[in-house]
């Protein structure tokens, strides 16, 4: 008997183990009570929820200053004063007119005649992060209306193109979230409302919209997943929290407020009043006029009866500096920035944490430039800029047909960062160019600089110097003995004659380690 119940307990145990879950995530108890989740493609779910999300992300941005500040930093620090072409072409002279021309063009790009080129690429980034995505359509202007190259963009934002328009379109075309796909599925065109869905100037053409080919507009979204068709605001993930801490904090605003507005209060015998009457105030029908106030050192007579309770002053609530560092430390992750980004506040950081987190965010924003921001925005602009210069006559069409793939070559110099400690990572770049890690090229571009306008920069500096006669620390000049003059240290003593060398060296017994120390000032230096 007790080996058939022991052999029973073990089936019973098998069966037991075998219906439980390889991961705790995929069970069903009662700690993952309420946790319900969909396996919606996620176009599904953006074309179901991206409006009230973009609405939502768009109101906690007007409204709360962590959110402005995220969003505004994340773009300062990848857009900056621009993301700047730098034209590969072989030809210098032909590079040389790619440069000016696009230069000159960047002047008149906004369509609404509101900013340049670069104040354009930042509020299509400002606009891609805040709304989910962002969409500039391409403007081909006549002769003359927009400057040399007749080609001018216009921002448009994500509401402009319905979430909610899904249908079949001519032939085996379908549109879904106002996005056309041919058989084959890829985008052929964007249905595009004529107004914005939220002008209240405009009557009669809220649900009308407009077909325009995908050749004529640019799509900016942050893709998260395979098959992905609109984008999601990057405030989704911290949209909650948002708002509950900006209620939380407005809770505690006005707890602190009311606390201080009183000062004390008057207790009446129950048999006059039962009611307590605030300080400073007078009650309808009393008798007395005067007001009763608190002054410093002052002594007030009260009525027989009469008491005076004091109010006690509060604190903010226990923990509350630091609850609200972490929950803002999710909110700033949920962005995409660091904390001491979003909020400003630095009490707690030291070089190391502060380099460690930018270094982290650096990675990041550098992703974005070059994944998303560069190839969906700048390299489509550069390629259409070519045709519309070509057409202008700016650069011969013959030559662009016959050797397109030299035009199209281009790099997009992005900003430079910020140094933490300019010092230790000049030196560093330095050092890394020497052994031969890396190139000047490569560290120019990482200071958001183009290397040619450097160079250039540097050349018409030395010239304007030895036209004045100006000598620096740093000048070298070319020619049989080239000069460096080092931190202002004088030039070597010409040879002269035994005796004054030797007394040179009889001075000094450890010539070796003055030569040392002299080289390692020199490296300096130069560093």
């Amino acid at each position: 008997t007790f080996g058939r119940r022991l052999v029973r307990a073990g089936q019973s145990l098998l069966r037991t183990r075998a219906v439980l879950p390889s991961y705790d995530a995929a069970g069903t108890g009662r700690r993952l009570t309420g946790w319900d989740v969909t396996n919606q493609a996620i176009s599904a779910i953006v074309a179901s929820s991206g409006d009230l999300l973009r609405n939502r992300a768009r109101d906690i941005v007007r409204k709360h200053p962590f959110a402005e500040r995220g969003l505004t930093s994340f773009v300062a620090s990848a857009i900056g004063k621009g993301i700047k072409p730098r034209s590969l072409h072989p030809n210098p002279e032909i590079r040389q007119t790619l440069q000016t021309e696009f230069r000159r063009w960047t002047r008149v790009a906004d369509a609404d005649g509101v900013v340049d080129f670069y104040g354009l690429q930042a509020l299509a980034a400002r606009s891609m992060i805040e709304g989910g995505d962002c969409f500039v359509r391409l403007r081909n202007r006549r002769a003359g209306e927009a400057g040399t190259v007749p080609l001018q963009l216009q921002v448009l934002e994500s509401e402009m193109v319905p979430l909610h328009k899904t249908q079949t379109a001519r032939g085996r075309n379908r549109i879904r979230s106002g996005v056309e796909f041919n058989a084959q599925g890829a985008r052929v065109a964007y249905h595009i409302h004529r107004a914005h869905p939220g002008d209240i100037n405009v009557f009669g053409t809220l649900a009308e919209t407009i077909r325009i080919p995908s050749t004529n507009v640019l799509h900016l979204m942050k893709p998260l997943r395979p098959g992905q068709v609109r984008g999601v605001t990057w405030f989704a993930s911290a949209l909650m929290r948002l708002y509950e801490v900006d209620q939380y904090q407005d809770a505690e605003l006005v707890r602190k407020k009311l606390a201080a507005m009183f000062t004390g209060f008057i207790i009446q015998p129950e048999a006059e009043s039962a009611d307590p009457v605030i300080a400073g105030t007078k009650r309808a029908g009393d008798a007395r006029a005067e007001d009763f106030t608190v002054e410093a050192g002052q002594f007030h007579r009260l009525a027989p009866g009469e008491e005076l309770s004091f109010a006690s002053t509060t604190e903010l609530g226990q923990g509350y500096a630091e609850f609200m560092r972490s929950v803002l430390l999710a909110i700033a992750a949920g962005i995409g920035v660091t904390y001491e980004q979003m909020t400003g506040d630095l009490v707690k950081v030291n070089y190391s944490s502060i380099r460690a987190g930018i270094i982290e965010f650096r990675k990041n924003c550098e992703q974005f430039q070059q994944t998303i921001f560069i190839h969906q925005f700048c390299l489509p602009v550069w390629n259409r800029w070519l045709d519309q210069a070509a057409l202008a006559g700016v650069i011969p069409i013959a030559d662009l047909n016959a050797n397109r793939a030299d035009y199209l070559d281009v790099s997009w110099v992005t900003p430079g960062w910020q140094w933490i400690d300019p010092k230790k990572e000049i030196e560093a770049m330095a050092m890394a160019v020497r052994a031969g890690f890396t190139s000047r090229a490569e560290v120019v571009g990482m200071l958001g600089i183009d290397i040619e306008v450097l160079d250039a920069a540097i050349l018409a500096d030395q010239e304007r110097a030895d036209d004045l006669g100006l000598v620096f620390d740093t000048t070298v000049r070319s020619g049989p003995s080239p000069t460096v003059v080092n931190n202002g240290a004088p030039p070597a003593m010409p040879e002269g004659d035994e005796d004054d060398e030797g007394e040179t060296n009889d001075e000094g017994e450890d010539e070796g380690e003055t030569d040392d120390e002299g080289e390692e000032e020199e490296m300096k230096a130069i560093a």
